[in-house]
């Protein structure tokens, strides 16, 4: 096993933040539907400020000595998963435009935010304890993101 720094778990986090910040503000800015755009402004706003409390916690950490040994395999299962399920690292235009419709962009919406719970879920056993209630918090809040979005999607289905 290897020694393991918690920074690391928080920097992917951050860049998991990031990331959906730009999509949301992309397709809040291409997208046609005005309830659609409106969520996804404010979901990008949301992804922002969870960033932000992302840098707190490494600023925070900064000083902390890694101390945590988890096998190679485990980091790298945590990685590979936010680059391929969560919103994915350096999306190209290009690429966020395959979900440019209201429907895929909602569907994609929606499956990010699950994975970004899992995640959150999966990280908060190794961030220190006072970090427990920021990482609870942001997972609230991703739920919170998750029915929004699964209202909508439906909504849009039924109407």
């Amino acid at each position: 096993m290897e020694t393991f720094d918690v920074r690391q778990i928080v920097t992917l986090a951050t860049k998991i933040e990031e990331n959906g910040y730009r999509f949301y503000t992309y397709m809040a800015e291409r997208l046609d539907n005005d309830a659609v755009k409106k969520l996804f402004a404010f979901l990008a706003d949301e992804e922002r400020n969870h960033r932000r409390t992302f840098e707190g916690m490494l600023a925070k950490l900064r000083d902390r000595k890694p101390v945590e040994t988890l096998p190679t395999e485990y980091f790298e299962y945590l990685q590979t998963y936010t680059d391929s399920s969560i919103f994915q690292q350096e999306m190209s235009t290009q690429e966020m435009e395959q979900f440019a419709d209201v429907p895929a962009a909602l569907k994609y919406s929606i499956d990010r935010e699950a994975d970004s719970i899992l995640y959150y879920h999966e990280i908060k056993n190794f961030l220190p304890d006072s970090e427990h209630r920021i990482i609870d918090t942001i997972i609230e809040e991703e739920r919170r993101h998750y029915v929004k979005l699964s209202e909508l999607a439906k909504t849009m289905t039924t109407s």
